[in-house]
């Protein structure tokens, strides 16, 4: 479980730690983004804290987009700048989202509204809501 400082209630968080990306989104709607930019890893143009993170470096991204009506891309995550990247996963959670997936294989996990996902060409795994899950 990762735990946020109250500090940062509202603020989207991403934190790189081990080769893994975790990115947390608000109860408000975020537009999140996950790219390579000059060589590094950014989410929404800003490094993650855990400081500078070359794509090829990172092993799986994680995303929890929180509440509110999201839209999460990982559209410009490709197999050439994240080389070593082996699993993406993408939790849409409460609130009506549109989730967008990468070149890697993807788990989409829609949440609690009917919202959009859109895998990548890598073998996704899609989830429109979690209590299908169950």
């Amino acid at each position: 479980m990762v735990s946020i400082p109250s500090s940062w209630a509202g603020t989207i968080v991403s934190n790189v730690a081990d080769g893994i990306l975790t990115v947390m989104g608000t109860a408000d709607a975020d537009d999140l983004t996950v790219r390579f930019e000059g060589g590094v890893l950014t989410v929404n143009q800003t490094q993650p804290s855990g400081g500078p993170t070359r794509c090829l470096d990172l092993r799986r991204i994680l995303v929890f987009a929180g509440a509110g009506f999201d839209r999460v891309s990982l559209g410009e995550v490709t197999t050439s700048a994240f080389d070593s990247l082996a699993t993406t996963s993408v939790s849409g959670q409460e609130g009506e989202d549109r989730l967008i997936g990468s070149e890697i294989g993807d788990d989409l996990i829609g949440g609690g509204g009917v919202g959009s996902l859109l895998g990548g060409i890598g073998p996704d795994h899609s989830l429109p809501d979690r209590a299908a899950a169950r």
